[in-house]
C-alpha cells in the first residue's frame, strides 16, 4: 500500500478508453485523464523539489475551484508527486479566504481569474488561472506546458512516479470544516486513511468499473470529493454537475447508465421533490450522507427509485465512516445502523468509567483505520481527539440491544432547560417520524428563568400543517413533557451551509431580533 492513486493508474493503463469523468460538456477518458494527472504530478514534483512550504506536513498546493474536471486532475496528480492539495472554498467569503490564505499558504494556488481578484497580495503567491490565454505565464496550460514531453515520454514519467516512494502516513488532502461556528477547522488526511476507506467501503457498497456514479455535489466538500476519488479508484465512471440545479440532476438521472447516486439528504430531497412522478428504475444504488434522513424523504426516494438499494452512512470529516443504514437489512428508521465494516463503534459515559449500558446516553467513540491525522492547529478539548483509546468528534447518542446507533447530538450542541440536559438531535428525530414534516431544527435562546427556552423550527412537507397542540402532544408521547419546545416557528426554506447543513446561528438570530417569519404557529 503506498499512493491513493495506483488503482486509478492501473486501471487506466488497462481500460484507457473508459469514460472517467463527464462533468457537462467536459469528459475525459481514463487515459486522456491519467496523461492530464501525470502532467500535474510533473510540474507538482518540480516545484515540490525547489521550494519548501510547509516542512512538516509536505508542498500545499491550493484548489480554488468550482466543479470541473481540471479539479479533479490536479487532485490526483499533486497526491501522485506525494504533494498535498489544500481544497479552498470558493463560497467563502473574501475575509474568511484571505484568513485561511494568511495562516495558511500554500505553495501553489490555482483558481480562476474572477476568484484571484478577491485575494490581497496576490504577488507573493504562485497563482495559476484556468480561464487566461496559454500564452499567459499564469495561464493553467502554459503551466502544465504540454508540448514540452511527447506520450512516449509521458509514459516513462508516469513509471517514474509509479516508483516514487510514498510514505501512506504522509498527508495527502487538507479539508475544511463548514465553519457554522467560527473559523474553518484544517483537516489533515493521509493516504492510509484514504486506503483504508476505500477498502471498507468497496465492502459495503459494493463499487466497481461497471459503475456510472453521479455525485451532485461540490467537490469542495468531503462527501463530494471522496466518492469521487473512491469512484475513480474502483475504475467507475464518474459524472459531476458543474453547478447544482434540479433540472440538471434529472437530465443527469435520465441516463440508463447511471447505476448510482451519492448526496446529502438536503440535494436527495431536491431530486425527490422535483421528479414527482417520474420513476428511475434504473438505478441501483441511492447513497445518503452528511445527515440523517428522515421516515418520509426515505419512503420518497423508494417510490423514486424503485429499484434502488437505499443507504444512508453517519461519518464525520475527521473520522471517515462510522456506521451505515441498508434498505437490505432490518434496521430501525430511527438509527443511523450498525458500525460500518472496520469500525469498532461504542458508546462511552462522560464519568469516564467505561461503555455505557443498553440506552445510556454519552459520547460516541470509535476505533477505526481510517481517522485523520489531526488538525492544523490544535483544538483545545473540542472536536477530533482520542480518549481513553477512543476516536471522537464529541458526537453523542447511545446504542440497543442489538447494536444499533442513535444520535442524540454534539457535546456543545446541548440544552440545558429547568436543569435537563436536552438534545437538540433527538427532538428533530421525533418530529421527523411526522409525514408532514419535511425537516426540522431544534436550538435554544437564553432564558432568565429556564436556562435554554427551547425552541423548533419546522418546514412543511406539504399542504396539510400540523398545529403546535398536535405537535406537542407528539413530542410528549415519545419523549416527554420536559423536551417540548416552548416556541414553534414554521418556515419555508431553512438557511444552510454550502454542505447543507442548517445555520443554527442564523436561525436563533433571526428569533432573537423578532425577524423570523411566518409567526409562530397557532395553536
Amino acid at each position: 500500500m503506498s499512493g491513493i492513486t495506483d488503482s486509478f493508474v492501473a486501471h487506466a493503463q488497462r481500460y484507457p478508453n473508459q469514460l472517467a469523468i463527464a462533468c457537462g460538456s467536459q469528459s475525459l477518458t481514463y487515459g486522456e485523464l491519467l496523461h492530464r494527472v501525470q502532467q500535474v504530478a510533473r510540474v507538482t514534483a518540480t516545484y515540490k523539489a525547489q521550494h519548501s512550504t510547509h516542512p512538516d506536513h509536505g508542498f500545499w498546493v491550493g484548489i480554488l475551484l468550482s466543479n470541473r474536471v481540471e479539479f479533479l486532475e490536479l487532485f490526483l496528480g499533486i497526491t501522485m508527486a506525494g504533494g498535498v492539495a489544500m481544497v479552498l472554498n470558493p463560497e467563502w467569503a473574501s475575509p474568511q479566504l484571505q484568513s485561511i490564505l494568511d495562516r495558511w499558504t500554500p505553495g501553489i494556488l490555482v483558481s480562476d481569474s474572477q476568484q484571484l481578484q478577491r485575494i490581497e497580495n496576490l504577488s507573493s503567491l504562485k497563482a495559476i488561472a484556468l480561464d487566461i490565454l496559454p500564452a499567459d505565464p499564469s495561464s493553467y496550460e502554459n503551466w502544465l506546458d504540454p508540448e514540452s514531453a511527447s506520450l512516449e515520454n509521458q509514459l516513462t514519467v508516469q513509471e517514474d512516479f509509479l516508483e516514487l516512494a510514498i510514505d501512506p502516513d504522509s498527508p495527502f488532502y487538507i479539508g475544511f470544516t463548514s465553519g457554522t461556528t467560527g473559523h474553518p477547522k484544517g483537516i489533515l488526511r493521509s493516504h492510509a486513511s484514504w486506503l483504508n476507506s476505500f477498502a471498507a467501503s468497496r465492502i459495503e457498497f459494493d463499487i466497481g468499473p461497471t459503475d456510472q456514479v453521479l455525485v451532485p455535489g461540490s467537490l469542495v466538500h468531503s462527501l463530494s470529493l471522496y466518492t469521487a476519488i473512491e469512484a475513480l479508484n474502483m475504475g467507475a465512471s464518474l459524472h459531476i454537475l458543474p453547478h447544482f440545479t434540479p433540472k440538471a440532476i434529472l437530465l443527469s438521472l435520465n441516463q440508463p447508465s447511471i447505476t448510482r447516486l451519492v448526496a446529502v439528504p438536503t440535494v436527495l430531497k431536491t431530486v425527490a421533490n422535483t421528479a414527482q412522478s417520474l420513476s428511475f428504475s434504473h438505478l441501483k444504488t441511492v447513497i445518503a450522507g452528511g445527515s440523517k434522513l428522515s421516515p418520509a424523504l426515505r419512503d420518497q426516494l423508494a417510490t423514486v427509485f424503485p429499484q434502488a438499494d437505499i443507504l444512508e452512512y453517519y461519518g464525520a470529516s475527521e473520522l471517515s465512516f462510522v456506521s451505515i443504514a441498508s434498505s437490505r437489512e432490518r434496521i430501525p428508521s430511527e438509527s443511523v445502523g450498525r458500525a460500518f465494516h472496520g469500525v469498532t463503534l461504542s458508546v462511552q459515559r462522560d464519568d469516564g468509567s467505561g461503555m455505557a449500558k443498553v440506552g445510556e446516553i454519552g459520547w460516541i467513540g470509535i476505533r477505526s483505520n481510517m481517522l485523520c491525522s489531526g488538525y492544523l492547529e490544535p483544538q483545545p478539548s473540542t472536536g477530533f481527539r482520542i480518549e481513553q483509546g477512543w476516536a471522537t468528534v464529541g458526537d453523542r447518542g447511545y446504542l440497543d440491544e442489538n447494536g444499533f446507533l442513535y444520535l442524540v447530538g454534539r457535546e456543545h450542541d446541548m440544552l440545558i432547560s429547568n436543569g435537563i440536559n436536552v438534545y437538540p438531535s433527538e427532538i428533530e428525530a421525533v418530529l421527523l417520524q411526522l409525514p408532514e414534516i419535511e425537516n426540522a431544527v431544534i436550538l435554544g435562546i437564553p432564558d432568565d428563568c429556564r436556562g435554554d427556552l427551547i425552541c423548533a423550527i419546522i418546514t412543511w412537507n406539504g399542504p396539510k400543517h400540523l398545529t403546535r397542540n398536535t405537535l406537542i402532544h407528539h413530542i410528549r408521547t415519545q419523549i416527554g413533557q420536559a423536551k417540548c419546545p416552548r416556541r414553534f416557528f414554521a418556515v419555508k426554506t431553512l438557511p444552510t451551509t454550502t454542505s447543507g447543513k442548517p445555520l443554527r446561528s442564523h436561525l436563533q438570530a433571526q428569533i432573537l431580533q423578532g425577524h423570523l417569519s411566518p409567526q409562530e404557529l397557532r395553536t
